[in-house]
């Protein structure tokens, strides 16, 4: 994860926005100008969030300049190189983020609403769950298979994300976030064969929750 130049050298600026995206070469062939996963970078800008701000594309392209010089010097035409920009708010709204946003900010949610800050994380929220879904016992839906196949009755999934506040009001949305953040993994980044489905995660999964402090 970066920041972009807004967010000043102290990175006291309040986070708005997360900017990724891909760099592509529309005009030229995949195989020989392959595109470039653009590094999710925070913002601080503090209007037009609909699309990043001139720092934080400046921002962007320094982070990825080596990897531009080597589609350059493979023959890609860096005058038609299109930046395609993904931005998603962060804290300007009350919103519940999706299991793969959690993933890759690695933050739970209440550090982007009410005025939160990441930099303001306080504690690192620990998860391990088991699946119980009352329609198919001890069973996954199974992506690749199409049907659901058996999993181990013991078997817990686990996830972390630092919390910025600790609040007893913040406490459901916080194993929510948690939930949703195993389900992403299990479906996408499971380490197995399986790429699980798990239903209605924040009714299925169980969990045991630990809580340490962060230390920057």
């Amino acid at each position: 994860m970066q920041r972009s130049s807004n967010c000043g050298v102290g990175y006291h600026q309040p986070i708005s926005t997360l900017v990724g995206g891909t760099v592509t070469f529309p005009e030229e062939p995949a195989s020989k100008c392959p595109p470039i996963p653009i590094t999710d970078h925070f913002s601080c800008q503090s209007q037009h969030f609909e699309k990043p701000d001139q720092a934080t594309i400046e921002s962007i392209r320094a982070h990825h300049a080596d990897e531009l010089r080597s589609r350059a010097a493979s023959g890609c035409d860096m005058d038609k190189a299109v930046f395609n920009y993904d931005v998603n708010l962060m804290g300007t709204r009350e919103v519940d983020y999706s299991g793969k946003k959690l993933a890759q900010v690695g933050m739970c949610s209440n550090c982007f609403q009410g005025g939160n800050d990441p930099n303001d994380g306080t504690h690192v929220v620990t998860a391990s769950c088991a699946y119980v879904d009352p329609q198919h016992p001890m069973q996954a839906f199974d992506i690749e298979k199409k049907r659901y196949v058996p999993i181990i009755p013991s078997k817990r999934w686990g996830a972390s994300l630092m919390t910025c506040s600790l609040q007893q009001d913040d406490e459901h949305q916080i194993i929510e976030d948690l939930q949703r953040v195993i389900a992403y993994n299990a479906e996408h980044h499971n380490g197995t064969a399986a790429h699980l489905r798990m239903d209605n995660p924040t009714e299925n999964l169980v969990c045991d929750v630990s809580i340490v402090p962060w230390h920057m």
